[in-house]
């Protein structure tokens, strides 16, 4: 259905007058404060059908608003209910706001805590990795010191052979030394 110029002056007063009025849920407060059905204000909302003069009459009674085409002068209570009305408005724009900042911060402070563990790991990590590192050029050294040990003691057995050998013997026995009872090897001849 097209609207006609005084159905299109009208819809353009009723959209102006739910944004001065910062009405923010325009279907359902309306009805509620005109006793309109739902149904027909949306259509007047959205120019599909020709608002009526009873809905004209009680939407101006309900809101205190002069009706199209009057010069809108608004009362200091006109415009402090405006006024009010925007501000309730801003209210809800700004705790969304305020829930989506809070949002992405929680959300940044898990990602950095994130980062700070992992961080923290990889540091483990490097510090656990140069530990072992020690550790086996520890055990490399233990084991080359554990193969020289049957070299030393096979260099050092037939030391202590020859050692317990002497042992019974004074200096100077068989190679011309004293034997043990203090006689000379030479002279027995």
């Amino acid at each position: 259905m097209a609207l006609q110029k005084a159905d299109i002056q009208r819809f353009e007063w009723l959209t102006q007058m739910v944004e001065r009025l910062g009405i923010r849920f325009p279907v359902a407060e309306i009805s509620e404060k005109t006793g309109f059905d739902q149904g027909n204000i949306s259509s007047y909302l959205k120019g599909k059908k020709p608002i009526s003069d009873n809905f004209i009459t009680k939407f101006r009674e309900a809101y205190k608003v002069a009706g199209p085409g009057a010069d809108q002068e608004f009362t200091p209570m006109q415009l402090f209910a405006m006024f009010l009305k925007m501000a309730e408005k801003q209210d809800g724009i700004l705790e969304s706001q305020l829930a989506i900042l809070q949002n992405i911060q929680s959300k940044m402070a898990q990602e950095s805590t994130q980062a700070a563990i992992n961080n923290k790991v990889t540091k483990l990590d490097d510090r656990l990795n140069e530990a072992l590192a020690g550790i086996e050029t520890i055990v490399d050294q233990a084991d080359e010191l554990l193969m020289r040990i049957p070299e030393k003691v096979a260099r050092e057995a037939p030391d202590k052979k020859d050692a317990s050998k002497d042992a019974g013997r004074i200096p100077g026995g068989n190679d011309g030394g004293v034997h043990k009872r203090g006689r000379s090897n030479e002279g027995r001849r």
